[in-house]
Protein backbone atom coordinates (compact mmCIF):
# COMPACT_ATOMS: atom_id res chain seq x y z
CA UNK A 1 0.00 0.00 0.00
CA UNK A 2 1.26 3.39 -0.83
CA UNK A 3 1.50 6.40 1.74
CA UNK A 4 1.37 9.93 0.47
CA UNK A 5 4.21 12.13 2.02
CA UNK A 6 1.63 14.00 3.79
CA UNK A 7 -0.29 10.83 4.96
CA UNK A 8 3.39 9.89 6.23
CA UNK A 9 4.15 12.80 7.65
CA UNK A 10 0.82 12.86 9.95
CA UNK A 11 1.49 9.82 11.00
CA UNK A 12 5.37 10.64 11.96
CA UNK A 13 3.96 13.79 13.68
CA UNK A 14 0.72 12.22 15.58
CA UNK A 15 3.54 9.25 17.15
CA UNK A 16 5.41 11.91 18.66
CA UNK A 17 2.24 14.49 19.91
CA UNK A 18 1.29 10.88 21.41
CA UNK A 19 4.73 10.14 22.73
CA UNK A 20 4.78 13.48 24.48
CA UNK A 21 1.97 13.51 25.61
CA UNK A 22 1.86 10.39 27.31
CA UNK A 23 4.92 11.44 29.33
CA UNK A 24 2.96 14.02 30.12
CA UNK A 25 0.56 12.57 31.72
CA UNK A 26 2.17 10.88 33.72
CA UNK A 27 3.02 14.09 35.42
CA UNK A 28 -0.32 15.24 35.90
CA UNK A 29 -1.72 11.63 37.01
CA UNK A 30 1.27 11.49 40.23
CA UNK A 31 -0.04 14.77 40.88
CA UNK A 32 -3.72 14.20 40.69
CA UNK A 33 -3.16 10.93 42.99
CA UNK A 34 -0.29 13.24 45.13
CA UNK A 35 -3.25 15.75 45.71
CA UNK A 36 -6.24 13.21 46.57
CA UNK A 37 -8.78 15.41 43.81
CA UNK A 38 -10.70 12.21 43.36
CA UNK A 39 -11.65 11.51 47.29
CA UNK A 40 -12.15 15.44 47.80
CA UNK A 41 -14.60 15.61 44.85
CA UNK A 42 -16.59 12.33 46.39
CA UNK A 43 -16.32 13.76 49.97
CA UNK A 44 -17.42 17.08 48.19
CA UNK A 45 -20.42 15.03 46.59
CA UNK A 46 -19.00 16.91 43.35
CA UNK A 47 -18.40 13.31 41.66
CA UNK A 48 -20.01 13.70 37.59
CA UNK A 49 -20.30 17.55 38.21
CA UNK A 50 -16.47 18.11 37.96
CA UNK A 51 -15.05 16.09 35.12
CA UNK A 52 -12.27 16.46 32.44
CA UNK A 53 -12.22 18.50 29.60
CA UNK A 54 -11.14 17.13 25.68
CA UNK A 55 -10.34 13.74 26.34
CA UNK A 56 -10.04 12.94 23.06
CA UNK A 57 -7.13 10.22 22.58
CA UNK A 58 -6.84 6.44 24.34
CA UNK A 59 -4.04 7.56 26.53
CA UNK A 60 -6.40 10.25 27.97
CA UNK A 61 -9.31 7.71 28.45
CA UNK A 62 -7.01 5.54 30.57
CA UNK A 63 -5.68 8.25 32.74
CA UNK A 64 -8.81 9.41 33.53
CA UNK A 65 -10.43 6.02 34.25
CA UNK A 66 -7.43 5.07 36.07
CA UNK A 67 -7.78 7.93 38.33
CA UNK A 68 -11.29 6.65 38.85
CA UNK A 69 -13.23 9.65 37.09
CA UNK A 70 -16.89 8.61 35.80
CA UNK A 71 -17.08 11.20 33.19
CA UNK A 72 -15.86 13.22 30.71
CA UNK A 73 -15.67 15.65 27.34
CA UNK A 74 -15.12 14.49 24.21
CA UNK A 75 -14.88 16.96 20.76
CA UNK A 76 -16.98 15.22 17.84
CA UNK A 77 -16.34 15.91 13.82
CA UNK A 78 -19.26 13.77 11.28
CA UNK A 79 -17.97 12.78 8.34
CA UNK A 80 -18.65 10.29 5.54
CA UNK A 81 -15.76 7.49 5.36
CA UNK A 82 -15.87 5.26 2.69
CA UNK A 83 -19.72 5.66 2.14
CA UNK A 84 -19.72 5.39 6.19
CA UNK A 85 -21.40 7.72 8.53
CA UNK A 86 -18.44 8.00 10.90
CA UNK A 87 -17.76 10.18 14.21
CA UNK A 88 -14.19 11.19 14.65
CA UNK A 89 -13.06 12.17 18.39
CA UNK A 90 -10.75 15.21 17.50
CA UNK A 91 -10.36 18.62 18.12
CA UNK A 92 -7.25 20.02 16.07
CA UNK A 93 -5.11 16.35 16.00
CA UNK A 94 -3.83 13.99 13.77
CA UNK A 95 -4.87 10.56 12.83
CA UNK A 96 -8.59 10.48 15.76
CA UNK A 97 -9.96 7.79 16.34
CA UNK A 98 -13.71 6.62 15.53
CA UNK A 99 -16.03 7.15 18.40
CA UNK A 100 -16.82 3.57 17.78
CA UNK A 101 -13.69 2.88 18.49
CA UNK A 102 -12.98 5.02 20.81
CA UNK A 103 -16.43 3.55 22.91
CA UNK A 104 -14.67 0.20 22.48
CA UNK A 105 -11.11 1.52 24.23
CA UNK A 106 -13.22 3.02 27.33
CA UNK A 107 -14.38 0.67 29.86
CA UNK A 108 -18.15 1.77 29.91
CA UNK A 109 -19.25 -0.35 32.78
CA UNK A 110 -17.79 2.48 34.94
CA UNK A 111 -18.49 5.52 33.06
CA UNK A 112 -22.25 7.31 34.10
CA UNK A 113 -21.67 10.46 32.04
CA UNK A 114 -19.71 11.67 28.46
CA UNK A 115 -20.17 15.20 26.88
CA UNK A 116 -20.41 14.61 23.21
CA UNK A 117 -19.29 18.13 21.76
CA UNK A 118 -20.75 17.46 18.61
CA UNK A 119 -19.32 20.30 15.74
CA UNK A 120 -20.47 19.90 12.83
CA UNK A 121 -23.87 19.28 12.73
CA UNK A 122 -26.12 20.77 9.79
CA UNK A 123 -28.87 20.09 7.39
CA UNK A 124 -26.91 18.34 5.05
CA UNK A 125 -25.61 15.62 7.67
CA UNK A 126 -28.44 16.07 9.76
CA UNK A 127 -29.74 12.23 8.37
CA UNK A 128 -26.26 11.13 8.63
CA UNK A 129 -25.75 11.86 12.38
CA UNK A 130 -29.32 10.64 13.19
CA UNK A 131 -28.53 7.40 11.57
CA UNK A 132 -25.36 6.79 13.00
CA UNK A 133 -25.61 8.33 16.84
CA UNK A 134 -28.77 5.99 17.01
CA UNK A 135 -26.68 3.07 16.07
CA UNK A 136 -24.42 3.60 18.54
CA UNK A 137 -26.81 3.91 21.32
CA UNK A 138 -27.76 0.53 20.20
CA UNK A 139 -24.19 -0.44 20.46
CA UNK A 140 -23.04 0.91 23.40
CA UNK A 141 -26.40 1.71 25.40
CA UNK A 142 -25.39 5.60 25.33
CA UNK A 143 -28.64 7.58 25.55
CA UNK A 144 -28.70 7.79 29.46
CA UNK A 145 -25.30 9.34 30.01
CA UNK A 146 -25.03 11.59 27.25
CA UNK A 147 -24.73 15.16 26.76
CA UNK A 148 -25.30 16.21 23.57
CA UNK A 149 -24.23 19.44 22.61
CA UNK A 150 -24.34 21.27 19.61
CA UNK A 151 -23.99 25.27 18.73
CA UNK A 152 -26.54 24.33 15.71
CA UNK A 153 -29.70 26.84 15.87
CA UNK A 154 -31.50 25.30 13.83
CA UNK A 155 -35.00 22.55 14.75
CA UNK A 156 -32.98 19.82 14.17
CA UNK A 157 -32.34 19.68 17.80
CA UNK A 158 -35.59 18.73 18.43
CA UNK A 159 -35.25 15.48 16.77
CA UNK A 160 -32.85 14.43 18.94
CA UNK A 161 -34.85 15.67 21.96
CA UNK A 162 -37.50 13.92 21.21
CA UNK A 163 -36.10 10.77 20.91
CA UNK A 164 -34.66 10.85 24.39
CA UNK A 165 -30.98 12.38 24.02
CA UNK A 166 -30.02 14.87 26.64
CA UNK A 167 -29.67 17.74 24.51
CA UNK A 168 -27.79 20.83 25.41
CA UNK A 169 -27.50 24.19 23.56
CA UNK A 170 -24.04 25.80 22.96
CA UNK A 171 -24.56 29.57 23.51
CA UNK A 172 -22.17 31.97 21.42
CA UNK A 173 -19.72 32.68 24.27
CA UNK A 174 -17.49 34.95 22.15
CA UNK A 175 -20.65 37.70 21.24
CA UNK A 176 -21.92 37.46 24.61
CA UNK A 177 -18.28 38.01 26.32
CA UNK A 178 -18.06 40.94 24.02
CA UNK A 179 -21.78 42.38 25.08
CA UNK A 180 -20.76 41.82 28.59
CA UNK A 181 -17.28 43.34 28.15
CA UNK A 182 -19.14 46.57 26.60
CA UNK A 183 -21.52 46.37 28.87
CA UNK A 184 -24.28 46.05 26.17
CA UNK A 185 -27.29 45.51 28.34
CA UNK A 186 -29.65 45.71 25.44
CA UNK A 187 -28.13 43.17 23.12
CA UNK A 188 -27.83 41.03 26.06
CA UNK A 189 -31.65 41.66 26.71
CA UNK A 190 -32.63 41.13 23.29
CA UNK A 191 -30.80 38.06 22.66
CA UNK A 192 -32.04 36.49 25.84
CA UNK A 193 -35.24 37.02 24.14
CA UNK A 194 -34.54 35.37 20.60
CA UNK A 195 -32.75 32.21 22.69
CA UNK A 196 -35.82 31.68 24.46
CA UNK A 197 -37.87 31.20 21.67
CA UNK A 198 -34.78 29.33 20.00
CA UNK A 199 -34.88 26.83 22.72
CA UNK A 200 -38.34 26.43 23.14
CA UNK A 201 -38.28 25.24 19.38
CA UNK A 202 -35.55 23.00 20.07
CA UNK A 203 -37.14 21.72 23.36
CA UNK A 204 -33.62 21.12 24.88
CA UNK A 205 -33.15 19.94 28.44
CA UNK A 206 -30.24 22.13 28.65
CA UNK A 207 -28.07 25.19 27.64
CA UNK A 208 -23.65 24.69 27.83
CA UNK A 209 -21.83 27.53 27.79
CA UNK A 210 -18.42 29.80 29.25
CA UNK A 211 -18.26 30.23 32.61
CA UNK A 212 -18.09 33.53 31.63
CA UNK A 213 -21.68 34.34 30.26
CA UNK A 214 -22.69 33.15 33.79
CA UNK A 215 -23.85 37.10 34.36
CA UNK A 216 -25.86 36.57 31.27
CA UNK A 217 -27.37 33.79 32.27
CA UNK A 218 -28.79 34.55 35.73
CA UNK A 219 -29.63 38.33 34.85
CA UNK A 220 -30.72 38.31 31.88
CA UNK A 221 -32.03 34.73 30.65
CA UNK A 222 -33.11 32.80 33.58
CA UNK A 223 -36.05 34.14 34.28
CA UNK A 224 -37.66 33.11 30.94
CA UNK A 225 -36.71 29.69 30.28
CA UNK A 226 -38.53 26.87 31.86
CA UNK A 227 -36.66 26.19 35.44
CA UNK A 228 -36.20 22.22 34.03
CA UNK A 229 -33.61 23.48 31.70
CA UNK A 230 -30.20 22.82 33.37
CA UNK A 231 -26.93 24.39 32.99
CA UNK A 232 -23.58 22.76 31.60
CA UNK A 233 -20.43 25.15 32.15
CA UNK A 234 -16.68 24.61 31.60
CA UNK A 235 -14.24 26.93 33.29
CA UNK A 236 -10.67 27.21 31.67
CA UNK A 237 -8.99 29.35 34.61
CA UNK A 238 -8.50 25.93 36.60
CA UNK A 239 -7.11 22.77 36.27
CA UNK A 240 -7.60 19.73 37.89
CA UNK A 241 -4.02 19.11 38.39
CA UNK A 242 -3.89 22.22 40.22
CA UNK A 243 -2.55 21.68 44.30
CA UNK A 244 -5.57 23.71 45.38
CA UNK A 245 -8.02 23.08 42.82
CA UNK A 246 -11.36 22.30 45.25
CA UNK A 247 -10.52 25.62 47.06
CA UNK A 248 -10.15 27.56 44.23
CA UNK A 249 -13.37 25.73 42.63
CA UNK A 250 -15.32 26.81 46.10
CA UNK A 251 -14.78 30.40 45.54
CA UNK A 252 -16.00 30.97 42.38
CA UNK A 253 -19.19 32.43 41.89
CA UNK A 254 -20.92 29.62 39.95
CA UNK A 255 -19.95 26.83 42.14
CA UNK A 256 -22.86 26.84 44.68
CA UNK A 257 -25.62 26.97 42.23
CA UNK A 258 -27.48 23.74 41.71
CA UNK A 259 -28.84 24.17 38.29
CA UNK A 260 -25.26 23.37 36.88
CA UNK A 261 -24.77 20.01 36.38
CA UNK A 262 -21.76 19.41 34.68
CA UNK A 263 -18.47 21.58 35.17
CA UNK A 264 -15.66 20.75 32.50
CA UNK A 265 -12.46 21.71 33.83
CA UNK A 266 -8.80 21.06 31.45
CA UNK A 267 -6.65 18.21 33.05
CA UNK A 268 -3.38 20.25 32.16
Amino acid sequence: MRISINHFLAIIISAVLVATACKKDKVIQKQIVGNGLIETIRNNNLENIIIPHRINSFPRIEMVQNLGFRGWELDLNYYIENGLPTFRVKHDYFLSPTLEEYLKKANLKNVDKLWFDIKNLNAQNFSGIKLRINQLDSMFNLKNRIIFETSNTSIMLKYFSEKGWHTTYYLPFWTIDKWIEDNDTIAQKQYAISLTQQLHMQEVEAISFDVSCYSFVKQFLEDKIPSTIVYHTWDLSLKLNDQDFIDMYKKKVYSKDTRIKTVLIPID
